[in-house]
């Protein structure tokens, strides 16, 4: 077997290869946390268009926390109310009519009509985001 047939390999950027590759559960972290926070501020202005308004108090407690972590997950918290947490829950879950465009559920419904597309959306960043890592090499 002196003679058998052999193939040779040779990456002179394996290390630089290597070191992106196990870059990329970092950048997918961050990519992910930007994006998240880029969906939770669409939504809070989405819905404070639709928050009902007497003197402006309530909309201007409308607040996106985070990216946070726990775990595995990242999340983000997003709200009305501060000190009236109450107040807002009322208005917010209470079907009265209000005048247009303001309405009951106005976080709710943004939230929702966000779902529809924000799996595709956090996939394309994903995608970009390990483009742009494999890019370095």
């Amino acid at each position: 077997m002196a003679n058998a047939p052999s193939i040779k390999m040779f990456f002179p950027d394996l290390t630089k290869t290597t070191k992106v590759l196990w870059s990329l559960p970092g950048e997918k972290k961050k990519a992910l946390r930007a994006a998240l926070r880029r969906e939770g501020e669409a939504i809070m202005t989405a819905s404070k268009r639709l928050c009902p308004v007497d003197t402006g108090t309530l909309r201007s407690t409308g607040t996106v926390e985070g990216p946070k972590e726990a775990g595995n997950e990242l999340f983000l918290i997003l709200g009305y109310g501060g000190a009236a947490q109450g107040y807002a829950a009322t208005v917010h879950e209470k079907p009265v009519p209000h005048r247009p465009p303001t309405q009951s559920k106005f976080l709710e419904q943004p939230f929702m009509e966000a779902l529809a597309g924000m799996s595709d959306r956090f996939k394309a960043v994903l995608k970009e985001a390990v483009y742009k890592a494999l890019g370095k090499i």
